[in-house]
């Protein structure tokens, strides 16, 4: 009974405990697997000793039986006592075989009582299922409505994703396949700055760096001293690090802190909102990924409908519940910050999590935010909105992160995270399946990386012409890797995929110098040397496998080294 038409509740309380019966029916399921599995194990390893045993000694017996028969016969022993070994060997074999015939039975029920179990708890569940009682109750209770749901969601989407290795792919051809889709992104080019399509060097006069070097100072400076100190760009003692609040005012040129919220929880992550006098805007900063609540609202991936200028299109629904929660309770924050500060323009920013939010919130928003009157009868006003999302994540689908014009994406190289979604994550599981499924594939990928290496192969048989040694990928070699990318991506087409927003600034951080790559320099950002490119939504609809580097180029120290031209923002 899940409701009550008294009112008096009831209703929700007989659904409650209906709830946690069904929890405990699954729980039960699961550890009754596990403990059954376990004793099937025992009693297999057990019986196989037991059996071991029996047979030696009923082979000995036997033996032993042999040779007194034959004694029997030469007159050494009396046929009475040939008759007892022959006795006493028969009753040893029938022990061996009553262990056997033990072990069938006691194995046979197990193995009966395990799918006995299995269904019978099943069709439990699927009563409480066709009632519509809910499961997760438990969790929701450990740890609350919302991040339970969160974690149930997680659960359920990696149940629907798979299990690594995909198919009946053994662990060992998982890391085949993986290795050779490395060598198939590093050959095609895919993260490097040259020679593909919808990348075109940075306008240096177009590309606004010291906004974007000043807000990622405050992005950084959203993670607190504590993070700071630990991922070390920022010294251990002083008086500019000593606690939240002096590493902002280092970190922003001492701007006016108008409201902050360090702590966090589920779809409501730690911000803070400042008055940027040098900057001349009113900033919102929101943190990255802290804490286990940060973790849930980045993996609630499931897209949610998203409605911006006249154009629809999709989002993700974590980060978007949390960027619609912060933008209610702190739009009359906002609007008064600039009506006291007229001229200002709104700024959003953030690193990683906190950057999907900046893009988020600006594409709720739009580029130009009202500022309503407090005087009767009086028009409102506007201000320019503008965000910067660095690491940014892949939060808009293709329609509204190519309209979202006022937003500036940064990436580095193969940063998993602006290519990480539901989607994507199954394209690259398939990627890997497809991979090893096809006749010959990974044996020529072998030979073409053998070949690249160097690697004399003729011990082996292989034919000459995989016997050069040739250093660097070739144009040819980096033709077929792109077609064979190309292959890959047709096999498993995903058309829901989400993109970082706006312009993206993407810099590479090894330039790789090949034969059959177009050269075009990009546009270096002051101070740091490093090669940019504006590249479109499309060139990140694909996760790049690259060994550590795909995590460790979404580290905030990373995009200081990059953009500030140091990995120690305070001396």
């Amino acid at each position: 009974r899940m409701g009550d038409a008294d009112g008096n509740g009831d209703g929700r309380e007989d659904g409650r405990a209906a709830a946690i019966a069904r929890d405990s029916v699954n729980a039960a399921a699961t550890i009754g697997d596990f403990v059954l599995s376990w004793a099937q194990f025992g009693v297999d390893s057990g019986f196989a000793v037991g059996k071991s045993v029996a047979w030696g000694a009923s082979t000995a017996a036997a033996a032993g039986a042999a040779t007194v028969v034959a004694m029997n016969a030469a007159g050494e022993v009396s046929q009475t006592t040939a008759v007892a070994a022959v006795c006493a060997a028969a009753v040893v074999k029938a022990v061996e075989v009553g262990v056997g015939v033990a072990h069938f039975t006691t194995a046979g029920g197990l193995s009966l009582g395990r799918t006995l179990a299995a269904h019978t708890l099943g069709v439990a569940d699927e009563i409480f299922e066709a009632y519509g009682v809910p499961n997760g109750e438990v969790v929701r209770l450990a740890i609350g409505q919302e991040a339970g749901d969160a974690v149930i969601f997680i659960k359920r989407v990696a149940q629907e994703i798979g299990g690594i290795p995909p198919g009946d792919m053994t662990i060992m051809d998982t890391v085949r396949a993986a290795t050779a889709l490395t060598w198939l992104h590093q050959n095609a080019g895919l993260a490097d700055l040259h020679g593909q399509p919808h990348r075109h060097p940075v306008p240096p006069a177009v590309i606004e760096w010291d906004e974007i070097r000043r807000y990622l100072r405050f992005s950084l400076a959203m993670y607190g001293h504590v993070a700071l100190k630990f991922l070390r760009l920022v010294p251990l003692y002083g008086p500019a690090v000593e606690d939240d609040l002096a590493v902002v005012r280092t970190l922003t040129d001492d701007a006016t802190v108008l409201r902050s919220e360090w702590s966090g929880s589920t779809y409501r992550p730690g911000y803070i909102l400042v008055a940027d006098n040098v900057g001349h805007a009113v900033v919102l900063v929101f943190r990255g990924t802290l804490g286990l609540h940060d973790v849930l609202t980045d993996l609630v991936c499931k897209q949610q409908p998203l409605e911006c200028d006249g154009l629809a299109g999709m989002a993700h629904g974590g980060m978007l519940e949390a960027a619609r929660r912060l933008l209610d309770e702190l739009r009359a924050d906002i609007q008064a910050a600039l009506r006291d500060h007229p001229g200002f323009k709104l700024v959003l920013c953030g690193h990683s999590l906190g950057g999907g939010l900046a893009t988020l919130v600006a594409a709720l928003v739009g580029p130009r935010i009202e500022i309503p009157s407090t005087q009767a009868g009086a028009p409102s006003t506007f201000a320019d909105v503008r965000a910067y999302s660095f690491a940014a994540p892949a939060v808009l689908s293709l329609v509204l992160a190519r309209q979202a014009s006022h937003v500036t994406s940064v990436a580095l190289g193969a940063d998993m995270v602006p290519r990480f979604g539901m989607a994507s994550t199954m394209d690259l599981r398939e990627s890997l399946a497809t991979l090893h499924a096809t006749d010959g594939l990974l044996d020529e990928i072998d030979q073409r990386q053998a070949q690249q290496q160097g690697e004399a192969a003729g011990d082996d048989g292989a034919p000459p012409q995989y016997r050069a040694a040739p250093t660097a990928t070739t144009a040819e070699t980096a033709e077929w890797a792109r077609a064979t990318v190309a292959q890959l991506k047709a096999a498993v087409p995903s058309t829901d995929k989400l993109f970082p927003g706006g312009t993206i600034l993407w810099a590479a951080t090894e330039i790789a110098e090949a034969p059959g790559f177009t050269t075009t320099r990009a546009a270096p950002a002051p101070a740091t040397g490093a090669d940019w490119v504006v590249a479109d939504q499309t060139s990140f609809d694909t996760i790049l496998i690259s060994g550590s580097t795909m995590f460790s180029s979404h580290m905030p120290q990373m995009y200081a080294q990059m953009l500030l031209g140091t990995d120690r923002i305070v001396e």
